[in-house]
């Protein structure tokens, strides 16, 4: 593996972009002295020059000591860092050749960039089916324990080391009280919309939409949650499409066809599949869009082209070109479009970068069959969306398929949710209330509080039943999709929340605005700067992606805010260490204490964007205006936003301590999660 060979190699090699293939000038005769000397050792036959018919073969015992050289290298320099002491420059020149010549970020960079070269060469192997593994499993076990044993964590609440604020236990009887007073609270919050909706059904009712219901339960349904009644008209299609996925990719197995011959069957069946399950008209227009980003990536290759285009192609769905659609249609075509661009700016976007390393290796059709195979793959179509890097990972280890009770535990949480939804909405009308002005400004406080948790808590339980209904095919073809949606009633934080919630669409904003904004060395601001420019960058993108309306702009600038108010919290504690200094001073039991104060702020900021993305811009304020301030005398405080303020540290401590119980499964990007990954895709 180049990862382990090349780790202290001269600084003055050419950069691996250059025209001649990384693996191959790291075998010849410009190799560092020190690398002589490892090839030169008694124990060590000088290895052939690497080449794709010849791999350098290493026994276990010589990576072994090698690498546990490097380790307690760069783990004795990053000590000697973190000291005051000054070396003296005789001590200085004594050690030199003790030290390793390459820092951990060096040596992240170095593996970024092994990493893309390898990626085009598995890719290349994958697509002619003769993918074979690249290392003996026992290495690679033993390599990633190495690793594991050096990765001091941080948290996303910060913290030194090992040390964490799940790290910090209360006592006792305080768990115990912050678990029953949030969960009362949820308890009694149905409990308030249940009387409210009983009273608020039987009166006359014109400004909303409510139908008939089951007959078994005798109740009206609530019909103004618009995107779940879409869901539940198109369901149908959407099983029909799904199962003749499923049955094609069964027939084309069965006929043992050659794999290019069933590659081109699929790209041609699966565009019509997508026709029945979202109509051919989303469907034409998503191929021009498509077709007209792959000439502009042919032709200029270039990032900025790309979105260019694509946020042209944005702007047009949601002004008067198609506006004459009418509803369900409408909302449909708007769908269906917008997650095709994501795929198609993920797809492009890794295009791009392949060419910078090695050109565009694939010819004109072949291009256009991967991106048709990606974008139109039906379990990834819509809803549960992945990007293009996560897509191949998954087809790289897709097995025959996934055990059975997986997946039939999958579908009856399919089943279960969709049917709790749909009782719902016989039963709770919070959905119709928090649209209705004239019920917010005249209902009680408590009721109103309740409204906002409620349809918060709804919005997971429908999203649970769509992405479940996607990720069942996935697995079903052995595809390891990451469908589970995180409650709302269990995270504090809206970063934690962005992770966990819809992880395709955090992992596309990560790697395709936040990631090449932070990492791009010609825009003249440090890296502090820049990570701030790069958050405000993608809640800018968020916002166009999810409709461009004013109430979601209000929205996306809460959410803005608050992950910015964790990014200075997080900035301050590396500069500073503050977490370790609270510990010191204050104790373990105050520290996350003072945590679940300094918390409040973002859980306040994140239930006042959950109103302007439920409901609207109007009834969003009257809400705000009730509970919080008032807009003719801001600095005046509400009493109701005093007790909210004390039920929102415990509800922080409930969801701290829930995640020390049961984690939430969170991406946190780091230098040693890199090299992990690195190593997975070597792997």
């Amino acid at each position: 593996m180049a990862c382990g060979i090349t780790l202290k190699r001269s600084l003055d090699l050419d950069s691996p972009y250059g025209p001649e293939h990384a693996v191959k000038r790291r075998c010849t005769g410009s190799t560092s002295p020190r690398c002589l000397s490892f090839h030169a050792s008694p124990t060590h036959s000088p290895p052939p020059v690497v080449a794709e018919e010849s791999p350098r073969k290493l026994s276990l015992t010589d990576i072994e000591a090698y690498l546990r050289q490097e380790l307690l290298g760069n783990t004795n320099r990053m000590n000697e860092m973190d000291t005051d002491q000054k070396i003296d420059v005789s001590t200085e020149l004594a050690t030199f050749r003790d030290r390793p010549l390459l820092s951990i970020r060096q040596l992240c960079n170095l593996c970024d960039r092994l990493l893309k070269e390898q990626e085009i060469r598995l890719r290349e192997e994958f697509e002619e089916n003769s993918i074979k593994p690249l290392f003996d499993s026992r290495m690679i076990k033993f390599i990633v324990e190495l690793i594991q044993l050096s990765h001091r964590p941080r948290s996303q609440f910060s913290g030194v080391g090992t040390m964490s604020v799940y790290s910090l236990r209360l006592p006792a009887f305080e768990v115990v009280s912050s678990f029953i007073i949030w969960v009362a609270h949820v308890a009694y919050a149905w409990y308030l919309i249940g009387i409210e909706s009983a009273l608020y059904g039987g009166e006359e009712i014109n400004q909303f939409s409510f139908v008939d219901g089951w007959s078994m339960i005798g109740r009206i349904r609530d019909n103004t949650n618009f995107e779940w009644n879409v869901w539940m008209t198109m369901l149908p299609y959407y099983v029909l499409a799904l199962v003749l996925h499923r049955l094609s990719s069964c027939l084309l197995e069965l006929l043992d066809c050659n794999v290019q011959k069933a590659l081109f069957i699929s790209s041609l069946l699966w565009p019509a599949l997508n026709c029945i399950a979202y109509g051919w008209l989303p469907v034409a227009v998503g191929l021009v869009y498509g077709f007209t980003l792959f000439i502009t990536t042919r032709i200029t290759t270039s990032l900025v082209a790309l979105w260019a285009i694509s946020l042209l192609f944005f702007g047009t769905l949601f002004s008067d070109v198609y506006s004459q659609f009418g509803q369900p249609d409408y909302y449909i075509f708007c769908v269906y479009i917008t997650y095709k661009l994501l795929q198609f700016i993920s797809y492009f976007s890794y295009q791009i970068e392949s060419a910078k390393v090695g050109g565009f290796k694939k010819s004109f059709f072949i291009t256009l069959r991967d991106g048709c195979l990606y974008a139109f793959y039906m379990p990834y179509s819509t809803v549960l969306f992945v990007t293009y890097r996560n897509f191949l990972v998954q087809c790289v280890k897709r097995s025959n398929g996934n055990s059975w009770r997986s997946i039939v535990l999958v579908g009856i949480r399919v089943v279960f949710w969709t049917l709790f939804c749909e009782i719902v909405l016989h039963i709770f009308y919070m959905n119709a209330m928090i649209v209705d002005v004239g019920f917010l400004k005249h209902t009680r406080l408590d009721v109103l509080c309740a409204l906002v948790l409620t349809a918060g808590q709804f919005f997971h339980a429908k999203y649970v039943a769509m992405f479940g209904l996607f990720a069942l095919f996935a697995k079903l073809d052995g595809m390891e999709p990451h469908w589970k949606p995180v409650c709302i009633a269990r995270v504090a934080l809206y970063s934690v929340m962005w992770r966990s919630f819809d992880h395709g669409l955090y992992t596309f904003l990560r790697d395709h605005i936040f990631k090449p904004i932070t990492n791009n060395t010609s825009i003249p601001l440090n890296p502090t700067t820049k990570r701030f420019l790069a958050i405000g960058v993608t809640f800018l993108f968020v916002w166009i992606f999810h409709g461009q309306s004013v109430s979601l702009a209000w929205w996306a600038l809460f959410n803005l805010i608050e992950i910015l108010l964790e990014a200075v919290a997080s900035v301050i504690d590396r500069r500073w260490d503050i977490f370790s200094t609270l510990i010191q001073t204050c104790g373990p039991f105050n520290t996350r204490r003072l945590i679940g104060l300094a918390i409040i702020p973002c859980t306040a900021l994140s239930v006042f964007s959950i109103v302007y993305f439920l409901s609207n811009v109007e009834c969003a304020s009257v809400v705000i205006e009730r509970l919080a301030f008032n807009r003719h005398q801001w600095w005046t405080v509400r009493p109701a936003l005093i007790y909210l303020i004390g039920l929102g540290y415990f509800f922080v401590q409930f969801s701290i301590e829930m995640q020390r119980l049961a984690p939430v499964q969170i991406y946190i990007d780091s230098q040693q999660r890199r090299l992990r990954e690195a190593l997975k895709v070597f792997y």
